[in-house]
C-alpha cells in the first residue's frame, strides 16, 4: 500500500513541475513495491515517465513507457498497457519517429481488437 502511495505522490509532482522528486520517490517506491503487484508497478512507472518526459530524458522515458506496456500485459489491464503504448508513440513521434510511432500504435490496435 506504501508503494502506490508513493506512486500516485509521484504524479503530484509531476503535475506541480517537479519531475526529480517524483523521480526520488518513485525509485523509492520501486525499492519496495512487491514485484508480482503489475497494476502498482504500472502506476510507478507512468510517474516516472511522465518525469523523464519533463526532464527531456528521452532514453528514461522510453524504458519507463515499455514497462508500463509490459506490466499492463502482464495483468491483463488493457488500459495500462495503452497508456504506455500512447506515451511511448508520442515520445517517439516528438523525435521524429514517425514509421516507428505507427508500427507501435498498429500493433496495439490489432492487439487491441483480438483481445476484443
Amino acid at each position: 500500500m506504501q508503494a502506490k502511495w508513493l506512486a500516485l505522490q509521484t504524479m503530484l509532482l509531476n503535475a506541480q513541475g517537479q519531475p526529480q522528486e517524483s523521480v526520488n520517490l518513485a525509485k523509492q517506491a520501486l525499492a519496495i513495491a512487491p514485484t508480482d503487484d503489475d497494476q502498482v508497478l504500472s502506476m510507478i512507472y507512468l510517474g516516472l515517465a511522465s518525469a523523464y518526459q519533463q526532464m527531456d530524458d528521452y532514453e528514461q522515458a522510453r524504458d519507463a513507457f515499455q514497462m508500463i506496456i509490459q506490466h499492463g500485459r502482464a495483468v491483463g489491464n488493457s488500459v495500462y498497457e495503452l497508456l504506455g503504448v500512447s506515451g511511448l508513440a508520442l515520445l517517439v513521434l516528438q523525435y521524429g519517429g514517425y514509421h516507428q510511432a505507427h508500427e507501435l500504435v498498429t500493433q496495439a490496435i490489432e492487439r487491441s481488437e483480438r483481445a476484443g
